[in-house]
């Protein structure tokens, strides 16, 4: 359900984000990006869905950073945001090595190919305080975390049964600032904030 927030922004002509997901793709995977899409697009922050296998190996998410990156280089002369999530965050950070955006949001991002994040682009991370899929995944060696201490974070400490693919929908989290907030909205603010610094 979408949180009754209809704040719309005001961000520089021809302003574009890019969402990116992680994980395996499936018909659910298309449904939620869909929904973040027309979330952002309705507040006035237009938006693009990116697809890829989201198989986690090194050689699909370099494959899919390719492609990524041409398209980039299509919108490279306009200011650009991407969000990602988990796998995705790995896709983007090697695709902005060639090309970088005004900005990357990545939520509960994790990492295959990548071994350091790329240098000069800025950065909004969006994670869990506890994420177990994420800490599984780390300890069977197929994912890991890279993080930076110049990334500003926004940590979701609740509600108690908030998980990872959480993450993908509109719904109410607490923050370690004990905000209350529904995700599309926290997800269209820092990027609207993002898009106009």
């Amino acid at each position: 359900m979408t949180a009754p927030n209809l704040e719309s922004f005001s961000l520089p002509e021809q302003s574009k984000v890019i969402i990116v997901h992680g994980a395996i793709r499936r018909a659910v995977t298309n449904v939620w990006m869909e929904s973040l899409r027309s979330y952002l697009s309705a507040r006035g922050i237009p938006a693009e869905c990116f697809y890829w296998s989201g198989i986690p190996a090194s050689f699909t998410t370099r494959a899919a950073s390719r492609s990524l990156l041409v398209r980039l280089e299509q919108l490279q002369h306009q200011p650009l945001a991407i969000w990602c999530k988990s796998t995705g965050a790995d896709v983007v950070n090697l695709a902005s090595a060639q090309i970088k955006p005004k900005a990357i949001v990545q939520v509960a991002p994790g990492f295959v190919a990548s071994t350091a994040l790329v240098p000069s682009t800025r950065r909004v991370t969006i994670r869990l305080a506890h994420d177990t899929f994420l800490d599984f995944w780390e300890r069977m060696r197929i994912v890991h975390r890279i993080s930076a201490e110049d990334t500003p974070e926004h940590v979701i400490i609740g509600p108690a049964d908030f998980r990872h693919h959480d993450l993908n929908y509109d719904r109410e989290v607490i923050l370690s600032t004990q905000r209350r907030i529904h995700l599309y909205a926290l997800y269209a603010e820092i990027l609207a904030a993002e898009l106009t610094t």
